[in-house]
C-alpha cells in the first residue's frame, strides 16, 4: 500500500469554509442588514414627522399665549380684511408666515413661522365679547378664545363685511387714541 490507509482520501482534510458558505453567509447578512437599515430609516422618518408635528403645535399653542396676553385688556378694537382701513393704534396681522403686531414702524413678532392663514371673529357671550382667533399652520389647526375684558357695545367695528373671514385685528388699550 503506498503510505496510506485503506478507505482514507488521498487528500488531507482542510480546515476553512467554502466559497459557497461563504457566498451564502455574505448573501443572508446583506438581507439581514438591509432590514435593518429599513427599519431605522422608517423610524427615523417617523421620528422626523412626529417632531415637525410637535413644533408646529407649540408654535401655534405659544402664538394664542403672546397674542391672548397682548389683547386681553384692550379698550378698543375693529376687525377688518385689510391693514390700510385700520385706525386704532397697533394692528396684528400675518406677514411672512408669522403672526406680527405692528404700531407705527415697529413690529414685533408673535410668533416664530409656519402658520399659514389667520382669522378673527367677534361673538358676544353674556354680555361681554368674546374674540376668537383660529391658527393655522401647514397640517394643524388652533382656535383660542379670548374674553376682552374692556370692551363696550360702541368699542368694536367690524369693518366692511363681504363674507370672507376678517384677517386684520387692530386694537388700543387706551380710549383716547381712537378716532
Amino acid at each position: 500500500m503506498h503510505g496510506y490507509e485503506e478507505g482514507k482520501s488521498m487528500m488531507k482534510k482542510q480546515d476553512g469554509f467554502t466559497l459557497m458558505e461563504i457566498i451564502v453567509t455574505i448573501g443572508i447578512m446583506s438581507i439581514v442588514i438591509t432590514m435593518i437599515f429599513s427599519f431605522l430609516e422608517f423610524n427615523l422618518g417617523t421620528l422626523s414627522y412626529g417632531s415637525d408635528q410637535i413644533a408646529q403645535s407649540s408654535n401655534l399653542r405659544l402664538t394664542a399665549l403672546k397674542t391672548t396676553e397682548e389683547i386681553r385688556n384692550i379698550t378698543d378694537v375693529e376687525l377688518l380684511n385689510n391693514q390700510v382701513a385700520a385706525t386704532l393704534d397697533k394692528v396684528i396681522i400675518l406677514e411672512n408666515n408669522a403672526l406680527v403686531i405692528k404700531e407705527g414702524s415697529t413690529t414685533h413678532n408673535l410668533s416664530g413661522g409656519g402658520i399659514n392663514s389667520v382669522h378673527f371673529a367677534m361673538e358676544k357671550v353674556n354680555e361681554r365679547y368674546v374674540l376668537e382667533i383660529n391658527l393655522q399652520s401647514q397640517d394643524q389647526a388652533f382656535e383660542t378664545q379670548i374674553l376682552l375684558n374692556n370692551i363696550q357695545l360702541d368699542d368694536i367695528n367690524q369693518g366692511d363685511p363681504d363674507g370672507s373671514p376678517y384677517t386684520v385685528l387692530s386694537y388700543s388699550t387706551d380710549h383716547t387714541t381712537s378716532p
